[in-house]
């Protein structure tokens, strides 16, 4: 069965996840691009700033990233757009699978989540993982949720639908652990199988958090 499509956001909700996508994207490259102390990194982070401000920002936002475009509280854009697709793109590398924003944080605690995303994936996730990473610098104006995909796996039994409905309504977390060898031979044990792993790929579908490395391992069975 096709994943129902999400409601379209208001006009005022798609361009505030417009500009705040566009944004990050600025300040990510401004970070990567520039020493620490070039005038561009202060005006990047500062827009995001300005925009997550309480004046700005009534309430928190709660993104959800999917493999390639985000939502704002469960809407989506009406047309793709560039900005949107990139962040979410980077999120999802980084096993991101929900982020809320609070307004009021500073130039420095953005300096430093922008940092963190541009860091390598793999490195990242070898640290303990983006969630962990950014509970240690405790910053409190963003909240991560981190989809662990070793959990999936771990609890495939049987493989029938409820089953993986369940396991992927408790795949996000604050909190996770390293893939493991269990979990890698797991992985490999549904490669093999076309339809254990097109239930898997269908649950994901259904909560749009299908990995890439399993949606490509589903077509070359296929």
């Amino acid at each position: 069965m096709k994943p129902e499509a999400p409601p379209t956001l208001a006009a005022e909700d798609a361009s505030r996840l417009t500009d705040f996508a566009r944004a990050c994207k600025a300040a990510a490259r401004a970070v990567a691009l520039y020493p620490g102390g070039h005038p561009s990194i202060a005006t990047t982070l500062g827009r995001i700033v300005q925009l997550n401000s309480p004046v700005n920002q009534s309430a928190p936002m709660r993104i959800t990233v999917l493999t390639d475009t985000l939502l704002l509280d469960g809407g989506a854009l009406a047309r793709p757009e560039q900005a949107v697709s990139e962040l979410a793109t980077l999120l999802h590398e980084h096993l991101v699978g929900e982020i809320t924003i609070h307004a009021g944080g500073d130039i420095e605690g953005w300096r430093t989540f922008v940092q963190l995303l541009g860091r390598s994936a793999d490195e990242v996730r070898a640290d303990g993982g983006i969630a962990r990473l950014w509970a240690t610098i405790a910053g409190r104006h963003i909240e991560l949720r981190e989809i662990d995909y070793a959990e999936v796996l771990r609890e495939k039994s049987g493989g029938d639908l409820a089953t993986w409905d369940r396991v992927i309504n408790n795949a996000l977390q604050g909190d996770t652990q390293p893939m493991d060898d269990e979990s890698l031979r797991g992985l490999l044990e549904i490669a093999q199988d076309p339809e254990r792993l097109g239930n898997l790929v269908d649950a994901l579908k259904r909560s749009h958090l299908v990995p890439r490395h399993l949606h490509q391992l589903r077509h070359r069975r296929e």
